[in-house]
């Protein structure tokens, strides 16, 4: 899990959401050149149903809030490597800022907008809904959740010319009544911030994910994958 891949202002609140270009770019390289493809969310869902094994090391590379600098810097070095990921925007707030984070004072941030959807998911990225607004889903009326959830997919499936089947709970808040909202909504696949490794059993609706962080060195991400992957298998 990824948030920005740009160098670190001064004024940044949230500091280890910065993943600088060339660290990510190192990341990308080392995991292909240890055997790992990147896929799709609802590739990798599809593949957990299969009982041959893939050839290659299948990882889902995933980047919260579809910050402009996903274009200039994640995705470049993704096809490069020959690599993809998965973006999870804000549908509302196409082309805006992130509104929810300078409001309380952190660095304003440009948004992926429209058009740069369009080239990503032609490039071969998948597009994932945020909501609409990045809103706090399990402290919010129950219609509205449910609208910040079906919209955001309209919206994206619109400007896209294609469904959206992932999703991504903002600040990781999700419940039993927020996760059934999001089936309900159309989408195969949700991911939340709780920390692990991810197999056929795992509850589509709340996938896990390993946190990368801007002081995550290319040995300490193979160390945080080993981790939790031998975590997930042992049941612990």
């Amino acid at each position: 899990m990824y948030h920005r891949i740009a160098k670190r202002p001064k004024q940044a609140l949230v500091p280890h959401h910065y993943v600088s270009p060339q660290r990510f770019q190192r990341h990308v390289s080392a995991l292909s050149r240890f055997g790992f493809e990147s896929l799709h969310l609802t590739a990798l869902a599809d593949l957990f149903s299969l009982a041959s094994q893939p050839e290659k090391r299948p990882i889902a590379l995933t980047f919260d809030d579809g910050y402009l600098n996903f274009r200039d810097h994640a995705a470049p070095a993704l096809l490069q490597f020959k690599q993809t990921g998965t973006v999870f925007v804000v549908a509302g707030l196409l082309g805006g800022t992130n509104e929810w984070d300078w409001r309380n004072g952190d660095a304003v941030e440009t948004l992926l907008d429209a058009d740069d959807l369009q080239m990503l998911s032609q490039s071969g990225f998948e597009i994932g809904s945020h909501t609409c607004r990045h809103a706090r889903l399990t402290e919010i009326p129950t219609d509205q959740a449910k609208g910040e959830i079906e919209v955001s997919k309209r919206i994206l499936t619109q400007v896209l010319d294609k469904d959206v089947d992932v999703f991504c709970y903002p600040y990781g808040a999700h419940n039993e009544g927020v996760r059934q909202l999001v089936a309900e909504g159309g989408y195969n696949v949700a991911c939340s911030v709780e920390k692990g490794w991810n197999q056929p059993t795992t509850d589509r609706f709340r996938w896990k994910r390993v946190n990368v962080r801007s002081d995550t060195s290319t040995p300490i991400l193979f160390w945080k994958l080993w981790r939790q992957s031998r975590i997930g298998l042992s049941g612990h």
